[in-house]
């Protein structure tokens, strides 16, 4: 909108649309081993670090283009290719034709730890996974280096399972629009590898009752304790016909159980409806 300078939303359409998407690729990747043992008198007997890098060739033609609108965000004359889908149940499709490659490396770190007399050595899980990811688009004209994504695993004494990720851009934004500029975060002397765009971080954990194996512990039914006293025969003998009207009132303490915790904690930058920055 030129006389009030900001982006206006249009009326959303219903009905039934389609979107397509094809790509094609080959890659390859391989597994890289390093070992680091230690002496016969550490508890630590050994470390092993395990990379996995991963390259391939990719092609996707733009074949959501018609799904997409390009606006004047701003007074400078800045378009944007925003999605007629988003906000949908599915998430549309990217926009453009990406050409180039892809590339990423996982590592995982463990080591093992010798037992104590008599006993068997055992491994200890330091990183489940440690992952970098990006890309290379050689069909564009600007922004050809794509974002870098990052993902971390791990597990904690065995119980309590650790995992994020995270997403930086290598560009720079502009500081009145806070749209992105064909220029790297480090050109300007800065030692970074980018900005920090958004990511997430999760824990979760599980406690349990010991299973009880068929055959080998035999449970009494609730009231059915044996009493010899022959007063309490007729209370026993009432509350045993109360429990079979009503199970629901009761809990049997035999049975087995399990909880659950989990945490997740979610951040993103966003730009402003106006484009006025994030």
């Amino acid at each position: 909108n030129e006389q009030k300078q900001k982006v206006d939303t249009l009326s959303i359409s219903k009905g039934l649309f389609r979107d397509k998407q094809m790509s094609f690729g080959v890659g390859v990747n391989t597994n890289i081993y390093g070992l680091v043992e230690f002496g016969k008198n550490s508890r630590i007997k050994a470390i092993r670090h395990v990379i996995r890098p991963t390259l391939s060739f990719n092609y996707k033609p733009n074949m959501s283009k018609q799904n997409f609108d390009i606006v004047q965000v701003n007074a400078a004359g800045q378009r944007l290719a925003l999605p007629q889908f988003e906000g949908n149940l599915f998430a549309p499709y990217s926009y453009g034709r990406f050409g180039g490659l892809s590339f990423s490396i996982d590592n995982n770190v463990e080591m093992k730890v010798r037992g104590k007399k008599d006993t068997v050595d055992r491994k200890v899980k330091l990183i489940d996974g440690l992952t970098f990811s990006s890309g290379y688009n050689f069909l564009q004209d600007s922004f050809k280096l794509q974002p870098i994504s990052m993902s971390f695993r791990t597990t904690l004494f065995e119980k309590l399972s650790i995992s994020a990720n995270g997403q930086i851009d290598p560009y720079q934004t502009d500081v009145s629009t806070g749209l992105r500029r064909n220029r790297f975060v480090w050109q300007d002397g800065r030692f970074t590898l980018g900005r920090f765009t958004g990511g997430s971080v999760s824990a979760s954990t599980s406690f349990q009752s010991s299973r009880k194996e068929d055959g080998n512990e035999t449970t009494q039914e609730p009231g059915t304790t044996t009493i010899s006293d022959p007063r309490l025969l007729a209370d026993q003998q009432m509350l045993s016909e109360y429990m079979a009207r009503n199970p629901a009132e009761f809990v049997d303490f035999n049975v087995n159980w399990s909880i659950n915790l989990s945490y997740s904690l979610t951040l993103d930058r966003r730009l402003k409806p106006h484009y006025s920055g994030y």
